[in-house]
């Protein structure tokens, strides 16, 4: 009991969330930087000046909005996760580090996907970047989850208003996310334009992991019933 109880006093989650919080604002911010060099068509033959800007940067504009999407659910995640915790331990500390680390990296590679698209660039290049901007993701996602691992494996770490079966769903979801980006990837290797149109799996995914998993709870339940 000593023990649990030292597990939940030794780090404070408020603090670990602000910072978290924190380091996602940057990320998101670091997002519009490159756009903010767009400049508009000096040529007064040009009747479409914001035709003009989509068409020279549709790449970067793109790339811009996916990565501010999955950051933020990302960010919706984390929140969900660790509005569950009342205390946090050391695995827990570390696992988060690793996911705001990621984080602030997204942009990076965001970054050089928008150049070598922009440059008609060399496929090996494409493959490179394109697997590091999906890897990155598949991180995030994987410490996620394992910080969830943490959550279930430790009770006493939890609110007492925290759901078993909450838990579970999240757990579910984060794995699909991290198994599927992490096969992504693979693909990166090879295809990296199939690749990057898979990421746009990743909106419902969660819905899908939600249905099987109600599915899953409705038919235990009938299971159990008496005859």
């Amino acid at each position: 009991m000593k023990k649990a109880q030292k597990a939940v006093d030794s780090l404070d989650p408020a603090r670990t969330i602000a910072f978290s919080d924190g380091v996602v604002a940057i990320a998101i911010t670091i997002l519009i930087l490159p756009l903010i060099a767009i400049e508009l068509p000096t040529s007064a033959d040009e009747t479409s000046p914001l035709g003009y800007v989509w068409q020279q940067n549709s790449a970067l504009i793109t790339s811009f909005l996916v990565t501010w999407a999955v950051i933020v659910t990302f960010w919706m995640t984390h929140h969900r996760v660790f509005h569950n915790f009342q205390g946090i331990n050391q695995a827990v500390f570390g696992w988060n580090i690793l996911w705001v680390f990621a984080i602030i990296i997204l942009p990076f590679p965001m970054n050089l996907l928008y150049q070598v698209e922009n440059t008609n660039s060399i496929l090996e290049a494409d493959r490179q970047v394109v697997t590091f901007y999906i890897a990155t993701m598949a991180v995030i996602s994987f410490s996620m989850s394992m910080i969830n691992r943490q959550a279930r494996r430790n009770p006493e770490l939890l609110t007492e208003e925290a759901g078993g079966r909450e838990l579970g769903t999240a757990s579910a979801i984060g794995w699909a996310f991290t198994i599927y980006l992490a096969a992504l990837s693979v693909v990166a290797m090879f295809l990296p334009n199939v690749a990057l149109i898979g990421l746009f799996g990743l909106w419902p995914l969660p819905k899908i992991v939600e249905t099987i998993a109600e599915r899953r709870q409705q038919s235990n339940t009938t299971e159990h019933l008496p005859s």
